[in-house]
């Protein structure tokens, strides 16, 4: 229940973070570590997720460890490898002008739909018989 609960914790601190008698570096911080709480509360919501299909019978428990491990180790590497190449290549797209200022603002999206296109495992075909 606690990592379901724990990325709510921003909205019920919002009146603090946009309070102006809160010091600047106080706001800043709480911002940063509500953020923290989605990225380290997402992968154990899914390792849970996957011990309950385990226990519901829906898969085997290879299948789940497997499926949670892809989804802990995998997923943020392959976010920060297209992340980084993608970076690299738009700046140096704009460097060397090959791309316009609006079409490099828009290959922020582009990147971010490749990362989940090839970060996402394609579905096994079921046979017909």
């Amino acid at each position: 229940m606690a990592t379901i609960l724990a990325p709510t914790d921003a909205a019920l601190g919002q009146a603090v973070v946009s309070s102006r008698s809160v010091p600047i570096c106080i706001r800043q911080s709480l911002n940063v570590e509500s953020g923290l709480n989605d990225g380290i509360c997402l992968p154990i919501l899914l390792i849970f997720l996957s011990l309950a299909g385990t226990m519901e019978g829906t898969g085997t428990a290879s299948f789940w460890f497997r499926f949670a491990a892809m989804q802990v180790i995998l997923g943020p590497i392959v976010g920060v490898a297209v992340g980084y190449i993608g970076g690299w290549l738009v700046s140096e797209s704009a460097r060397r002008k090959w791309i316009t200022h609006s079409f490099e603002d828009l290959s922020v999206l582009g990147l971010s739909l490749f990362a989940y296109a090839i970060g996402r495992r394609p579905r096994q075909r079921r046979s017909q018989n």
